[in-house]
């Protein structure tokens, strides 16, 4: 697979409401490829019996020349209403889950926030242009870069033009699509914040956040 993987928060604003009269989720997977066909989505290539990607076994595989025939793709509405990704611990489901973000913020109009507590995404703002580098895969390591898509500049070019913001801890970091996070503290429960604060007595908290509602700070 070729980007690196996908935002903490990105919007696409297009008044799909207004120009397409529905906000249901069908409604924005229903964008159509140049041929007319609905969107599809590459989710990385197929693989023979022993876990190889088939086309990358061939001799003369080079990124661009390949059919749809090898890769696996969903159309986009098959994913309009809930999907789950399961498998073991270190198996790619965070890779998988970038991924199919990706291919839908490229693909669709669909407006996509990401909660990320484990800051797996934080390097989404741009893409990996050295995965078109030195392309192929080596079957003694089964480690390679395969690219889907052989023009990068112009999946660059795509990925910068999508609305987005990314939001963390780092509030020293605010170039490009990055902000600080800020939480107003009576918007949160007092039950979530005493969960880590176990010797703070429920009442003195309770006063603690009622103090805070009289200060615009966050």
């Amino acid at each position: 697979m070729s980007r690196s993987s996908v935002l903490n928060c990105a919007t696409r604003n297009l008044g799909e409401h207004d120009r397409h009269g529905s906000d249901l989720p069908e409604a924005r997977l229903k964008t159509m490829t140049m041929s007319g066909n609905p969107s599809s989505l590459a989710l990385g290539w197929r693989i023979d019996d022993d876990g190889h990607p088939t086309y990358w076994m061939e001799p003369d595989a080079r990124v661009g020349d390949h059919s749809s025939n090898d890769l696996v793709s969903l159309q986009a509405k098959q994913v309009a209403r809930h999907l789950g990704i399961i498998a073991q611990s270190g198996s790619g489901k965070s890779f998988s889950l970038g991924r199919l973000v990706e291919e839908l913020l490229l693909n669709t109009r669909c407006r996509v926030a990401i909660l990320d507590p484990n800051a797996e995404f934080r390097n989404s703002d741009s893409i990996q242009k050295s995965m078109w580098e030195g392309t192929g895969y080596d079957s003694r390591t089964c480690l390679g870069k395969m690219p889907t898509e052989a023009d990068v500049e112009r999946i660059c070019a795509s990925w910068q033009s999508i609305p987005r913001k990314i939001f963390g801890a780092d509030v020293g970091k605010t170039t490009g699509s990055y902000e600080p996070m800020r939480v107003w503290w009576p918007f949160l429960a007092t039950d979530l914040l005493a969960e880590d604060l176990a010797p703070v007595s429920p009442e003195n908290l309770v006063w603690s956040r009622r103090g805070v509602k009289l200060r615009p700070c966050y």
